[in-house]
């Protein structure tokens, strides 16, 4: 080297104690950095930063530009704040986990560079070349290009996600803007007669659901149906004769597609409201609940109604037009899973012309409708007319029909029996009867009393509800009494239902068998007038309508 090259290469005294100095630190920098990589949960990282360090570690102790040193050192403290303390709290993505991987190959080519160096001499020779490229300033800048293209990658990362951001806020503004009602559509919404029939409305008497552990199987066949996506037969109807538990079958059904988010809509018709059992507000309540389940419906529901805004009032099927099939094929139907229609006790249905009319437009919109998965569910008694419509036109292929009256007499007795105990356990449990000498019921009256209830859950119900009678409040006289008579002979399949009622009115009537007695007469008066006027009246209306006082009416049927 001549004289110019190692004048180049000499320091003053203060000169390398300033050197020394920032290249101590430079040290202890490294020691920390290194230190810190073992929290970095990423394979490989920890030996590719680790051999840069090294390099740098090596590198330092040649001689050279004090400036120079305090920036790789400064860029190695950058290393760790902004890549390497930080990997350790975050969760590694795709994205940052793709920076990471560039990260390490720049890393690696400065060690690999280095190390293609070295092999030609000592590390200190090549660096004693002034115009080499491998001084510590070029390894500086090297180290600082790598985090610069870390850190412009993560910037420009962020730029995006935001951007993805602004366009998802941009949709949901969109979607809010497009599913919200003007003033004048929501009152057309509010002026469809709906009624409130879904099964589980306050305004109904609801059915309990099917105890637990009965009616296994048929819960089961009737799911399996409703799971399989490939059957043609898109109604299910369960028929029976009535107090065959059709309505808790169907309670049960409706509350637990209404846990899965299936439930599309339920109308439970009944004769105890004039609301209930009419058929032009079984549509118009069907599209309300479905337009509550899905808002895009909602919308389209609205727009179909400002082109036709006496839909709701018009006949079945305009109605079946405008309030159902026009929103369902103009909403995605990709928004939309497999859907439940539950309809219970048809039968109760007025008007046997309107009822035969809603059973065609029903299989017609389980029909017409491909591009939209809808399933119903329905029960009736086996009337004549429902019967017909069923066999005899196009629903029989799109329905599967199923007689509960038919299911085996022991399944049946079976779930009856578990049933009865559930009830009287409860009922001892809730009027403290405990007697250990003479348990209560009985194995004898279970029997007795299931035996009595043959197919029919409402004779099981009816029992338990006198039993349990609160104005008596003697559960044990109850079931005494219940068992008293022998069975009535007979084919009827009602006839211990009719039993029941028996005991029900002989104990309204007390000691009085003279049917010429006021309580009789008050009983006949009473009972007459509300099995004539169908629709529940209250006191005070019985009163009017019979001439009795309040009073009398409410001490014969037990109202306070």
């Amino acid at each position: 080297m001549d004289k110019k090259g190692r004048k180049f290469f000499q320091f003053s005294s203060k000169t390398k104690n300033i050197a020394n100095e920032t290249s101590g630190a430079l040290v202890t920098t490294l020691t920390i950095v290194k230190e810190s990589l073992d929290g970095v949960p990423i394979p490989g990282f920890k030996a590719t930063v680790g051999g840069v360090l090294e390099v740098i570690k090596a590198v330092k102790k040649s001689k050279d530009n004090e400036e120079d040193i305090a920036q790789l050192r400064a860029n190695v403290e950058r290393l760790k704040e902004i890549i390497i303390e930080p990997l350790k709290n975050v969760e590694i993505t795709d994205a940052l986990r793709a920076r990471i991987d560039v990260l390490m190959r720049d890393l690696e080519g400065i060690r690999t560079e280095f190390n293609k160096m070295s092999e030609k001499g000592h590390i200190r020779k090549f660096l004693a070349v002034h115009d080499h490229a491998t001084t510590i300033a070029g390894l500086s800048r090297m180290l600082e290009r790598a985090l610069d293209s870390f850190m412009l990658g993560g910037a420009i990362e962020v730029e995006r996600r935001i951007e993805s951001v602004e366009q998802g806020v941009s949709k949901v503004e969109m979607m809010i803007e497009k599913f919200v009602l003007t003033q004048g559509q929501q009152e057309l919404l509010n002026r469809l007669p709906s009624v409130d029939a879904r099964y589980d409305s306050a305004a109904r008497t609801i059915a309990p659901g099917c105890l637990e552990d009965t009616r296994v199987a048929l819960l089961n066949e009737i799911f399996d149906w409703i799971n399989d996506r490939n059957t043609r037969e898109k109604i299910y109807w369960l028929y029976g004769l009535a107090g065959t538990g059709k309505s808790t079958i169907a309670q049960t059904v409706a509350a637990r597609l209404d846990q899965e988010s299936r439930l599309g809509a339920s109308f439970f018709f009944s004769r105890d409201s004039k609301e209930l059992r009419d058929p032009l507000r079984v549509l118009p309540t069907i599209a309300c609940q479905l337009a509550e389940l899905s808002p895009e419906f909602k919308r389209h529901l609205a727009v179909s109604l400002e082109g036709r805004k006496d839909a709701g009032t018009s006949a079945l099927p305009i109605q079946m037009e405008k309030l159902i099939f026009d929103p369902l094929r103009a909403i995605e139907f990709s928004t939309f899973t497999l859907l439940v229609i539950v309809i219970d006790a048809l039968d109760e249905c007025e008007g046997v012309e309107l009822t035969s009319v809603l059973l065609e437009l029903i299989s017609q919109f389980v029909v017409d409708l491909p591009n939209v998965e809808m399933k119903v569910f329905m029960t009736s008694r086996p009337e004549h007319h429902v019967m017909d419509k069923f066999k005899k036109n196009a629903m029989g292929p799109v329905s599967r029909p199923f007689a509960l009256h038919d299911i085996e007499h022991s399944v049946v007795q079976a779930d009856i029996q578990v049933f009865l105990r559930h009830e009287l356990a409860r009922l001892a449990h809730e009027f403290n009867i405990h007697d250990p000498l003479s348990p209560w019921p009985s194995e004898e009256d279970i029997n007795e009393l299931t035996a009595r209830a043959g197919t029919l859950f409402i004779v099981a119900s009816t029992g338990i509800k006198f039993i349990a009678d609160p104005h008596v409040r003697h559960p044990k006289r109850q079931l005494r009494a219940l068992l008293s008579d022998a069975p009535m002979s007979g084919t009827s399949p009602y006839r211990n239902l009719d039993q029941v009622y028996l005991c029900v009115l002989e104990a309204a009537v007390g000691n009085s068998k003279d049917p010429s007695d006021y309580v009789c007469c008050r009983l006949r008066e009473v009972l007459g007038a509300i099995i004539i006027v169908l629709d529940p009246l209250s006191a005070t209306a019985l009163s009017h309508l019979t001439g009795l006082e309040t009073d009398d009416i409410r001490a014969t049927i037990h109202s306070e």
